[in-house]
């Protein structure tokens, strides 16, 4: 199978497609790491946990002013109790989920590689079309 020039440059366009969506879904695929993270963030943001620098200048603080003003409070024990059954749930949904999750973020990828490429084609056949309808049509000379 010959490929003409349009085709070539789709072939070429769709790689170097590939690299990238490749790349990104790879960068942003969900790991058991990440999900940690958002887990920490939100408890954070929620009050239950403080953020682990902030432990650093409660210990660093030399008067109690300083101290109170950078360790925050103590969990109450309701809290403690919340955070363990929050960081439970995570740690089953890394185990029960993440791999689903990570299947449909390849598929996702996948399907956004497949799309993009076909209207690459598509608009490569078109731009195509509209270049041979400008074409003076070729007589045979020859008798």
């Amino acid at each position: 199978m010959r490929l003409n020039g349009w085709q070539r440059l789709w072939c070429v366009g769709a790689m170097l497609l590939l690299v990238y969506v490749a790349r990104d879904a790879y960068l942003h695929a969900p790991t058991a790491d990440k999900i940690r993270r958002e887990f920490e963030l939100q408890a954070v943001q929620r009050g239950l946990i403080t953020f682990p620098w902030d432990v650093y200048k409660c210990q660093d603080a030399t008067t109690d002013e300083a101290k109170k003003a950078s360790c925050g409070r103590d969990q109450t024990p309701q809290e403690k109790a919340e955070y363990a059954r929050e960081s439970k749930a995570a740690e089953d949904r890394i185990k029960n989920e993440l791999l689903g999750e990570q299947l449909q973020a390849a598929a996702e990828a996948a399907a956004l590689w497949l799309a993009v490429s076909a209207v690459l084609y598509a608009a490569g056949w078109a731009i195509g079309w509209i270049i041979r309808g400008f074409r003076k049509p070729e007589t045979n000379s020859r008798r």
